[in-house]
């Protein structure tokens, strides 16, 4: 039969029938199946989930928890292309009563997600722009597998299956290059993924209270020239945190926490430099599993501006589990969150009141924040984008990694004409652009269809007001 549609497909000026078979657990059903598959030679097989939780292929065998994370060993001899897969849930107790559910919350299938994504990039057989990946299941209701938006979780599912995409490597390293601590690491964290069940909780089984999101590991960069910082460990008492850098731009060092990391760094640009600075000499993670939330501090922390009392200031352990779960995170909570990116880009400012500083000396080159983000050779989401005022924020260390390092520089160099100057309110402007994940559609259409009306005052030029943000 698989001949014939194959013929069929060549005399339709086709190339042939790519065949996949599938992996679950009906294939205990005919005692006959594994000969049946050596002898029909089928292309590919793909691993369906949940069912890969029977009594012959087990969450050993196959290494994951809430996705695939490696080929079945056992069937590497008659598929040696095995596409992996994941599954959002799976609930049949609409048609069997005693059944019990099995389902993941949206972190938990971003979590697997990463693990299986990043699995591939371990294995120099995969071609990425080639895969397959499947999920289970688009819209199967009866039986809650469930990746279509709904009422419960909106369109959560499919933002964390994109800002997965948009997170995963995009080559694959060749064997040659692997080195034994490459190895080492591989091996980690596949036992890591495998052991998910562990760190997610207790039970596979669907729970509302269950399965909080893990803590991440926190590292903190902290701008520093001659504030006490005694407020760092108030800040800082209830997380524990795996790295503290501070960058020094005068020559005090009064109230620098035990335990830190000191660089120096010339007295220009401000915090924006300095952020600027550290990410453009970042090293890349020795394993792509092991991501981090690194939290951007300055050394006034307790200080704002008058255009900063509105909001209000996030604790550290709010700040880091946002940046967690949705990779990019503000210090302050302003109302101010999306503007309009054309509108935005008009922002300059003419005049800066500030004792210490000429006007001359403030005033940048530029026409207009537009004019900086071109020569910058920056292109933010559009038609909306995210601004963080007040400089202090945190970002996963993998959304970091995907800005090209020239980026970084760029703006780094833009900073290095004096301290405080435009420029510097530029990149203040930038950051949540270049390093959150855009809105979505399904966001952006919110937004905008609720929005009562955009500022056009500079300080927050471009932000897109709401009845409850004027109320």
């Amino acid at each position: 039969m698989l001949d014939l549609w194959n013929i069929l497909a060549y005399d339709a000026n086709l190339a042939g029938i790519h065949f996949v078979n599938t992996i679950g657990n009906f294939r205990d059903i005919d005692i006959r199946t594994p000969m049946l598959e050596q002898e029909a030679q089928i292309d590919a097989a793909f691993h369906f989930w949940p069912q890969l939780f029977s009594k012959k292929i087990t969450l050993n065998t196959i290494n994951g928890f809430s996705g695939s994370t490696q080929d079945i060993a056992e069937l590497t001899g008659t598929y040696t292309t095995q596409y992996w897969g994941s599954f959002t849930g799976f609930d049949r107790r609409p048609r069997d009563a005693s059944s019990t559910p099995t389902m993941r919350t949206v972190d938990q299938f971003g979590i697997g997600l990463k693990c299986s994504f990043n699995g591939m990039a371990y294995d120099n057989k995969r071609e990425i722009g080639k895969n397959l990946y499947f999920i289970t299941a688009w819209n199967e209701w009866n039986e809650q597998a469930v990746l279509e938006p709904d009422t419960l979780n909106g369109f959560g599912y499919l933002e964390k299956l994109q800002e997965n995409l948009l997170e995963m490597p995009i080559s694959i390293a060749a064997p040659s290059i692997f080195s034994e601590e490459d190895e080492k690491n591989r091996e980690s964290n596949l036992k890591l993924c495998g052991d998910m069940k562990t760190n997610l909780g207790k039970s596979a089984e669907f729970s509302e209270s269950e399965n909080a999101t893990p803590f991440p590991k926190v590292s903190i960069v902290i701008n520093y020239c001659n504030h006490d910082m005694d407020w760092y460990y108030e800040f800082t008492k209830d997380i524990e945190i795996y790295n503290t850098t501070v960058v020094s731009k005068c020559d005090g060092s009064h109230g620098i926490p035990e335990n830190a990391s000191l660089l120096k760094l010339p007295n220009v640009g401000r915090n924006d430099y300095t952020f600027a600075w550290f990410m453009e000499n970042m090293e890349k993670r020795e394993s792509l599993m092991h991501d981090e939330v690194v939290v951007f501090l300055k050394d006034n922390l307790n200080s704002r501006h008058k255009y900063e009392m509105h909001m209000k200031q996030r604790k550290l352990e709010e700040l880091v589990r946002d940046a967690w779960e949705n990779g990019f995170s503000c210090h302050g909570v302003t109302p101010y969150k999306f503007h309009s990116t054309e509108i935005l880009k008009t922002f300059g400012l003419f005049y800066y009141k500030v004792e210490d500083v000429e006007k001359s000396e403030f005033k940048s080159i530029y026409k207009n924040f537009g004019n900086w983000l071109s020569d910058m050779n920056i292109e933010l989401p559009s038609p909306l984008t995210q601004v963080c005022y007040g400089g202090i924020f945190a970002v996963k260390r993998s959304l970091i990694e995907r800005v090209p390092k020239e980026m970084f520089k760029n703006i780094r160099s833009s900073l290095s004409r004096g301290d405080n100057i435009e420029e510097g309110h530029f990149a203040e402007r930038t950051w949540a652009g270049i390093l959150s994940h855009p809105p979505s559609q399904h966001q952006e259409e919110e937004i905008m269809s609720h929005y009562h009306y955009i500022i056009y005052e500079p300080s927050t030029k471009g932000a897109l007001v709401t009845m409850s943000d004027k109320l």
